[in-house]
This record gives structure tokens, sequence and C-alpha cells, in this order.
């Protein structure tokens, strides 16, 4: 690979960046009619977001520090509050689901000056259970074919080029 392709790599090919912050929130939802017990979660906020291109100079997308300054700037309004009462979920359940849209609508406001673009926002509500709000038109770039030899008893993961899972050929 050249030096071109590393700071602005060829057609098919980006760069991303992930951040991940914190903070602690509490919240209720209504289902079926019937409210649901308040409750609090560590919310773990992951961004994504890519670039085509690297700093010519720098050789970096843009510094993590303003990135995070912004994300962070984003994500303080929400720590320690009861979610229900603020002004943005008038109206709207503070679900997970909403939760990532919201950010993401905010993020993308945060960021938009600067020479990269917001791909995703995941909402993670516990370590095992989240919501990703992501550009359609971003779909993570499939990794190319890779045709050198593997150590004997490796296997290649199958369908990492084929989005369909593996299907039996019996």
């Amino acid at each position: 690979m050249s030096r071109t392709d590393v700071l602005r790599p060829p057609a098919g090919y980006t760069y991303e960046m992930i951040l991940d912050l914190f903070f602690n929130a509490r919240h209720f939802v209504v289902m079926d009619g019937q409210q649901g017990p308040e409750h609090a979660h560590s919310y773990r906020v992951q961004v994504c977001c890519r670039s085509q291109a690297l700093h010519p100079q720098n050789h970096v997308l843009v510094g993590y520090q303003e990135v995070r300054k912004r994300v962070k700037q984003v994500v303080k309004s929400y720590n320690g509050t009861l979610l229900n009462e603020l002004p943005i979920f008038r109206g709207l359940q503070p679900t997970t689901e909403n939760l990532a849209g919201i950010l993401y609508q905010q993020l993308n406001a945060a960021l938009a000056d600067l020479p990269l673009e917001l791909v995703s926002v995941t909402v993670w509500e516990s370590p095992t259970e989240g919501i990703v709000f992501r550009r359609t038109d971003c779909v993570p770039p499939r990794r190319p074919p890779d045709t050198g030899h593997l150590p004997d008893g490796l296997q290649r993961d199958r369908g990492w080029d084929d989005a369909s899972p593996a299907r039996s050929t019996s």
C-alpha cells in the first residue's frame, strides 16, 4: 500500500474513529398503559465517525480530544437526571431507542464543522443490551478477500464477504 493510499484511501475504504463515554441516569417507560418502575442505568454511549482521508500534515482524522470534548458537552446534560423530566422527552418515551436517536441528532450538530461524518451512536443500557442508531448509507465496508495462506488448523470465517449466513450444502 502506498503513502497516498494510507492518507487518502481508495474507493471502498474509510477510516472510522470510535469513542466511548459513560453517564448515569434514571428513567421509566410506559408499556401498554402501565408505567414501569423508575430505575437507573449506567449508560455507555459509543460514537462512530468516519472520514475518507487523514489530515495531510497531522496524519489523523481529527484529534480525539476535540471530538471527545464535543461529545462530553452533549452527554453531560443527561448525567444524573431522570430522563422523563427532560424537555427533549416531552411526548417521547425515554427508551434506549429514542435516546440513541436524540443523541445522534445532537451529536451530528455538535460535530458538523469537523472534517468527519457521524456514522452511528450506540447506547448501551447494560453490558449486554444496546441500541444502534446508524445512517443507512454508512454500512461498514466489507473486508476484501484475503488470498493469503493461514497456518495449519486455522480456518477463515465463513460468510465474511457474504452478508447472509453460511448455508448448508446438504
